[in-house]
Protein backbone atom coordinates (compact mmCIF):
# COMPACT_ATOMS: atom_id res chain seq x y z
CA UNK A 1 0.00 0.00 0.00
CA UNK A 2 2.16 2.61 -1.33
CA UNK A 3 -0.66 5.50 -1.56
CA UNK A 4 -0.46 8.82 0.68
CA UNK A 5 -2.82 9.20 3.30
CA UNK A 6 -2.24 12.36 4.24
CA UNK A 7 -5.09 13.88 2.89
CA UNK A 8 -7.23 10.99 4.64
CA UNK A 9 -9.77 12.61 7.31
CA UNK A 10 -10.01 9.73 9.85
CA UNK A 11 -13.47 9.39 11.64
CA UNK A 12 -12.87 10.86 15.52
CA UNK A 13 -13.78 7.17 16.85
CA UNK A 14 -14.24 3.29 15.37
CA UNK A 15 -15.11 -0.16 16.09
CA UNK A 16 -12.07 -1.60 16.93
CA UNK A 17 -12.97 -5.47 17.48
CA UNK A 18 -15.15 -4.84 20.68
CA UNK A 19 -14.05 -1.47 22.04
CA UNK A 20 -14.97 1.86 20.81
CA UNK A 21 -11.70 3.60 19.79
CA UNK A 22 -10.69 7.38 19.39
CA UNK A 23 -8.61 8.00 16.57
CA UNK A 24 -5.89 10.12 15.64
CA UNK A 25 -3.25 9.81 12.94
CA UNK A 26 0.36 8.67 13.46
CA UNK A 27 2.17 10.22 10.79
CA UNK A 28 4.50 12.34 11.82
CA UNK A 29 4.94 11.34 15.09
CA UNK A 30 8.16 10.43 16.74
CA UNK A 31 9.01 8.04 19.09
CA UNK A 32 11.01 5.23 20.59
CA UNK A 33 10.81 1.58 19.78
CA UNK A 34 11.51 -0.26 23.03
CA UNK A 35 11.53 -4.12 23.88
CA UNK A 36 10.08 -6.18 26.69
CA UNK A 37 11.88 -8.67 28.76
CA UNK A 38 10.11 -11.32 27.03
CA UNK A 39 10.73 -9.72 23.77
CA UNK A 40 7.76 -8.29 22.42
CA UNK A 41 8.49 -4.65 20.97
CA UNK A 42 6.55 -1.40 21.89
CA UNK A 43 6.46 2.44 20.59
CA UNK A 44 6.75 4.95 23.27
CA UNK A 45 5.93 8.38 22.72
CA UNK A 46 5.89 11.64 24.61
CA UNK A 47 2.72 12.76 26.26
CA UNK A 48 2.90 15.86 28.05
CA UNK A 49 -0.74 14.75 29.06
CA UNK A 50 -0.19 11.79 30.23
CA UNK A 51 0.58 10.56 33.74
CA UNK A 52 3.99 9.70 32.96
CA UNK A 53 4.71 12.08 30.36
CA UNK A 54 4.57 9.24 27.61
CA UNK A 55 2.36 6.35 26.38
CA UNK A 56 3.21 3.02 25.20
CA UNK A 57 1.58 1.80 22.05
CA UNK A 58 1.25 -2.05 21.20
CA UNK A 59 2.77 -2.78 18.18
CA UNK A 60 -0.26 -4.19 15.58
CA UNK A 61 0.79 -2.20 12.12
CA UNK A 62 2.49 -4.72 9.82
CA UNK A 63 4.42 -2.87 7.23
CA UNK A 64 4.79 0.55 9.02
CA UNK A 65 8.01 2.33 7.53
CA UNK A 66 10.52 3.22 9.80
CA UNK A 67 13.19 6.06 9.94
CA UNK A 68 16.22 5.48 12.25
CA UNK A 69 17.51 8.72 13.94
CA UNK A 70 19.69 7.56 16.42
CA UNK A 71 23.77 7.87 16.44
CA UNK A 72 23.86 4.58 18.34
CA UNK A 73 22.01 2.60 16.14
CA UNK A 74 24.38 0.52 13.95
CA UNK A 75 23.98 -2.90 11.31
CA UNK A 76 25.50 -5.94 12.00
CA UNK A 77 26.44 -8.21 8.87
CA UNK A 78 27.57 -11.52 10.92
CA UNK A 79 27.95 -13.54 7.34
CA UNK A 80 26.20 -16.42 6.01
CA UNK A 81 23.56 -18.64 8.61
CA UNK A 82 22.87 -15.55 10.57
CA UNK A 83 20.35 -12.66 10.20
CA UNK A 84 21.64 -8.82 10.09
CA UNK A 85 21.40 -7.03 13.14
CA UNK A 86 20.54 -3.90 13.86
CA UNK A 87 21.74 -2.57 17.49
CA UNK A 88 23.84 -0.18 19.60
CA UNK A 89 27.01 1.10 18.25
CA UNK A 90 30.57 -1.24 19.06
CA UNK A 91 31.53 1.74 21.81
CA UNK A 92 27.99 0.89 23.98
CA UNK A 93 28.09 -2.20 23.71
CA UNK A 94 31.98 -2.69 24.83
CA UNK A 95 32.57 -4.53 21.88
CA UNK A 96 36.71 -4.58 20.30
CA UNK A 97 38.04 -3.60 16.66
CA UNK A 98 39.57 -6.47 14.52
CA UNK A 99 41.93 -6.13 12.18
CA UNK A 100 41.10 -6.78 8.76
Amino acid sequence: MNESRADTAFPAQVRYGHHTAKVRSANGVEGDLCVTSDGSYFLRVADAQAAEGFVDYDLRHSDLRVRILDEDAVFYDLGANHAPLLDHAPATLGLTAVET
